[in-house]
């Protein structure tokens, strides 16, 4: 690769990364439950899906919804951004939050 595309190249590859966390050939498994708590890193093989959107539910006529999942998206950029400066947060946790809340 030309030295001149690496930093393109690392750039786009970075950017999708959290879609590759939604594919089981990148080694990650599919999680029925949103367990919450359970940033531990890179070592985590969920796919977590509830963290790339949140529900809004909206009707033209009036139909009533149930309410929508408290975990998502916003929920976990929240833990995430809160979570980096805590002394508790490993420095093998700290770079996952990150790239997870970008």
């Amino acid at each position: 690769m030309p030295d001149d595309k690496k930093a393109q190249y690392a750039f786009v590859h970075a950017a999708v990364w959290a879609d590759d966390i939604k594919d089981p050939a990148h080694g990650y498994t599919k999680d029925d439950d949103t367990p919450t708590g359970q940033n531990i890193g890179y070592a985590d093989k969920n796919m977590h899906r509830y963290w790339h959107f949140k529900d809004i539910s909206f009707s033209t006529d009036g139909t009533q919804f149930s309410d929508a999942d408290p975990i998502n998206a916003v929920s976990q950029m929240k833990l995430f951004v809160a979570a980096l400066p805590a002394s508790a947060a490993t420095d093998d946790v700290r770079p996952f939050l990150l790239l997870s809340a970008l």
